[in-house]
């Protein structure tokens, strides 16, 4: 994806977090996020994770990202937690490529700088729109102001790798056509995934039992030899 093709760092990404503030305040947690500062401490951003995909992000590991207040170190070890579990999910769950995507850098988070949580909410909301309840949560962005709409879809664009352009030209999500073809789309890689997960399970359970088959002839083999070795020593039949 060519440099054009990004978000810019100005007021596109400030239009961005802006939006997915927005978004953000659409998820019912108990969490403090009415300023950016709240939200710099990963604590929401852990708790929308636990909602959208709770069987990845369990109550044990939303046990591990708790408010520290003022303490940066634990602040910075949370947001690696929300980062680490988001990417772990995109590539191994969701099998997006991101490769070519600007990832945040967690130091600048902390700072609150805009541009970067803008990309760590962004990564979230890639998390949303492919989670099971994806057309839940689709339908939520329909329903929030034109403006945010533009916002989000050129986001989830960026992540799949469409060319984007400045956030003012892009298409408001106006119609049910934009949102099935949006959605057969993800719909369609979600069934190509889960096609490639059942043949690498195919291909595990036969080379489990290869291993067996080899397993008991080898212990087959041992048996002959020592019975043949009993016999060569003159030991009984």
């Amino acid at each position: 994806m060519s440099a054009t093709s990004r978000l810019r760092m100005g007021s596109d990404s400030d239009l961005l977090l802006e939006s997915l503030m927005k978004w953000l305040h659409t998820f019912p947690v108990t969490a403090a996020r009415d300023t950016i500062e709240n939200v710099c401490d990963g604590v929401a951003m852990a708790q929308v994770l636990n909602l959208l995909a709770p069987d990845q992000f369990d109550t044990t590991w939303l046990s591990k990202v708790s408010d520290v207040g003022d303490n940066k170190r634990l602040k910075l070890n949370n947001l690696r937690k929300v980062l680490t579990g988001t990417l772990d999910y995109l590539k191994d769950v969701v099998g997006m490529q991101l490769s070519q995507f600007p990832l945040p850098d967690i130091n600048k988070v902390v700072e609150c700088d805009n541009a970067h949580l803008g990309r760590l909410l962004q990564l979230i909301l890639g998390v949303a729109i492919n989670c099971s309840k994806q057309a839940e949560y689709i339908q939520a962005i329909m329903e929030m102001e034109e403006q945010v709409q533009r916002v989000v879809m050129m986001a989830i664009q960026e992540m799949h790798g469409m060319p984007t352009h400045s956030i003012q030209s892009l298409p408001i999500l106006e119609d049910d056509m934009q949102v099935k073809k949006l959605m057969e789309e993800m719909e369609s890689t979600r069934v190509e995934k889960e096609s490639l997960a059942q043949k690498c399970h195919e291909l595990e359970m036969r080379l489990n039992l290869m291993k067996e088959e080899k397993s008991n002839l080898s212990a087959e083999f041992e048996h002959l030899q020592a019975q043949i070795g009993s016999r060569g020593n003159g030991g009984p039949v």
